[in-house]
């Protein structure tokens, strides 16, 4: 198996989320998310992944419990966007703990 890499951990998770940027707002399927970023993915009733996001988009990410995240889309995966989080190391820090906290609550 691979060595991880990542700087931050990432909590697998499942929760419907919102992304905007100026083009567009989507709901989305908050799939994984660590201090550092998270990753989204799309799809309408019909099973269609389409979204006007582009790696380098500015983005505002809503979580229920975490309120409003900004961000840049980091790149573009099968279903969705990675999204690298633009915040500070103190936001990210209190961000892991309130990320821990409800991964333990459920």
């Amino acid at each position: 198996m691979p060595e991880e890499r990542r700087a931050a951990r990432r909590f697998d998770i499942s929760e419907l989320i919102f992304v905007s940027s100026k083009a567009e707002t989507r709901t989305g399927l908050l799939r994984d998310i660590s201090r550092q970023g998270a990753q989204v993915e799309f799809s309408d009733i019909l099973g269609r992944t389409q979204h006007a996001f582009a790696a380098g988009d500015a983005v505002d990410i809503r979580i229920d419990g975490l309120g409003e995240l900004p961000g840049v889309v980091s790149r573009l995966t099968g279903r969705g966007v990675a999204i690298e989080f633009r915040i500070d190391d103190e936001q990210q820090e209190m961000l892991r703990a309130e990320i821990q906290e409800a991964f333990d609550a459920a």
